[in-house]
């Protein structure tokens, strides 16, 4: 176990970066998507303003019918966006519950080396301790014995 713990620490911590990649990449995801929605939000304020009713001269009916056609076309782009950065909120999410349950687990690991390094600093204090006595109760004996 004392050769495993370290390659077990790394592993995770390697784990966990890669874990927090994925995250950060999700996030990105998130900013992304919704700056495309902004985007085709704007748009289609845009082109409302350029609506058949906005303007002075009209449009003709087969004009209309086109604008009418892509203004529900732009608002079926709207909901799939909007649909999409849910989706990609909820692989976020999910990516950083994996990153805290792989941070989580690396530091169990670190716990557990930081006990083993504590126990065997104990150990050898304890030997040292035994080692120093044990000086000290022959020294003392040398110098009672009779001469």
């Amino acid at each position: 176990m004392k050769q495993a713990l370290p390659l077990l620490i790394e592993r995770a911590r390697e784990a966990r970066d890669q874990l927090s990649a994925a995250a950060r990449a999700a996030t990105l995801a998130v900013q992304q998507a919704h700056a495309t929605l902004q985007q085709l939000t704007a748009f289609r304020a845009d082109y409302l303003q350029r609506s058949p009713t906005a303007t002075v001269g009209g449009f003709s009916a087969d004009r209309l019918h086109d604008w009418q056609r892509f203004m529900t076309r732009l608002d079926e782009a709207l909901t799939l966006q909007q649909e999409d950065i849910e989706r990609r909120r909820r692989l976020e999410a999910l990516r950083l519950q994996q990153l805290s349950e792989g941070q989580r687990r690396l530091m169990a690991f670190e716990a557990l080396a930081a006990r083993q390094a504590a126990e065997r600093d104990r150990r050898q204090a304890r030997q040292a301790q035994r080692d120093s006595d044990e000086f000290a109760a022959r020294a003392i004996r040398i110098q009672s014995r009779p001469e």
